[in-house]
């Protein structure tokens, strides 16, 4: 008995890791904004359920599928990055983690998250597809990604260097 207990904390040590790690690195500015953009994607997702505002998030996810598509790309390829093989379930747990937290807010909170979320739609309405990076720069996340942000890279474009190992020259 006392080995199965064992066994089931260290499973359950195991699985925590991947996301305990992403946490301990830090994402790139790249990173930041793919991370921003789903907090607030799914942050509209959730008034959609809970302020009935399905059609307003229709709107926005139709308006803005290509970037949305892009950056939920780079969601994946930061977990893939910092979480290896156990990247998909690290973005999954981070997803899931965001949507509870806003829907415990929106529950705790209904009214100023409703009204803060018909802000943020009509922020959206006024931008343009091409815009969607901007918007996300300039909007108050009301969650916030769990990755430190690297110092700023250097106009040389030394962010790059973060996701790709660098290249050894042959001997």
């Amino acid at each position: 008995m006392r080995l199965w207990s064992i066994l089931l904390v260290s499973c359950a040590l195991l699985g925590a890791a991947p996301v305990a790690r992403a946490a301990d690195v830090c994402a790139g500015p790249n990173d930041h904004l793919a991370l921003s953009t789903r907090l607030i994607q799914t942050e509209l997702m959730i008034a959609a359920l809970s302020c009935g505002a399905s059609p307003r998030y229709n709107t926005f996810v139709r308006k803005f599928q290509s970037g949305l598509a892009l950056q939920n790309r780079r969601v994946g390829q930061y977990f893939q990055r910092v979480s290896g093989t156990g990247g998909p379930r690290a973005a999954n747990e981070f997803v899931t983690r965001t949507a509870n937290e806003l829907s415990e807010k929106s529950l705790r909170e209904i009214n100023d998250f409703c009204t803060a979320a018909a802000q943020t739609f009509d922020r959206a309405d006024q931008a343009s597809p091409k815009e969607l990076e901007n918007f996300v720069r300039t909007h108050p996340l009301h969650a916030q990604p769990v990755v430190q942000v690297c110092a700023q890279p250097s106009p040389s474009g030394a962010e790059a260097k973060l996701a790709r190992p660098k290249k050894t020259p042959p001997a």
